[in-house]
């Protein structure tokens, strides 16, 4: 992944007791939230490549329930 700057998590309880966290990692040498603002205002394509690179990056898992969930259900 590269050298981490900062990182940050929090944990909450869902609405059936559960815990479960979220966590923000800041990369060394990342953009911060200005440069990332100048470059979608002045880079074309810019945008679809955040976009792409974040969708690769987040990742989410469902429980294991034996509920089929179609490739193209987007929550």
């Amino acid at each position: 992944m590269g050298h981490v700057e900062a990182f940050y998590g929090g944990v909450e309880n869902t609405e059936h007791g559960r815990l479960h966290a979220h966590f923000e990692i800041w990369m060394a040498g990342a953009l911060n939230p200005t440069e990332i603002h100048q470059h979608l205002n002045t880079e074309e394509d810019f945008d679809k490549h955040l976009f792409e690179y974040l969708e690769n990056i987040i990742k989410h898992d469902l429980p294991q329930t034996g509920v089929i969930v179609e490739d193209d259900y987007e929550p």
